[in-house]
């Protein structure tokens, strides 16, 4: 698999990229108001865009706390 590389967004701050604004706003995803806290956190959204679900960086993606959820 790959995945292209598109360009740096802004995820805190002034010029939050608007994904960034829903994901980390409580009042635009109806669930949760988490903001990265460093890289490689992780938002969990459903096929539908509901946002489920927020891990921290020290969570690894193939954790059973993320796998438990998938499954």
């Amino acid at each position: 698999m790959t995945f292209r590389v598109f360009k740096k967004i802004s995820v805190k701050g002034n010029n939050k990229h608007p994904i960034y604004k829903w994901l980390s706003n409580k009042e635009l995803n109806g669930r949760i108001d988490k903001e990265p806290s460093w890289n490689f956190c992780k938002y969990l959204v459903d096929s539908e865009g509901k946002l489920l679900y927020y891990f921290g960086s020290s969570v690894e993606p193939l954790s059973s706390q993320i796998t438990a959820i998938l499954d």
